[in-house]
């Protein structure tokens, strides 16, 4: 699969994914399940970030991503966040938007059950954190502790 990334300033039109997620933030919502704002199926989504290096999310997911534009290079734009969706173990979709993520990034994947996340809002600007139900819980009683959290697929 080849998918050629140009930098975003905002959503792509060809996008449906990132317009749900920009029309639910600007409503209100106070919280986003990634699966209500796909139009396929897919159990788990890997988000990458600024920064992260091209090369490594082609070879983990089997694809073949280049960046075209006017910013040229070896990693997902400093604007910008890449989801890669997955349906048993293969890539269906990926889609690219502007840079909401930093609140969940990860090294694994959020299964479809786990991508619930909260919106935090500071003046016009939204981003997407890790609500309670996908983030690590840790329980100390005295001298021992407790750690309870979901695994990342890998």
């Amino acid at each position: 699969m080849l998918i050629a990334l140009a930098s975003l300033g905002a959503c792509s039109s060809a996008d449906s994914f990132q317009r749900s997620l920009e029309q639910a933030a600007r409503q209100g919502a106070q919280s986003i399940t990634l699966r209500d704002h796909t139009d396929f199926e897919w159990d788990t989504v890997h988000v990458y970030g600024p920064y992260a290096s091209l090369d490594r999310i082609n070879e983990r997911h089997n694809l073949s991503i280049k960046r075209q534009g006017r910013y040229e290079g070896d990693f997902v734009s400093e604007g910008e966040c890449l989801y890669v969706f997955s349906l048993r173990g293969s890539t269906v979709r990926t889609s690219v938007g502007p840079r909401h993520c930093d609140g969940i990034l990860k090294p694994g994947a959020y299964s479809s059950i786990e991508a619930v996340f909260a919106i935090k809002r500071e003046g016009s600007r939204w981003n997407l954190v890790a609500s309670r139900s996908n983030t690590r819980l840790e329980l100390s009683a005295g001298s021992h502790s407790l750690v309870a959290a979901a695994q990342p697929e890998r």
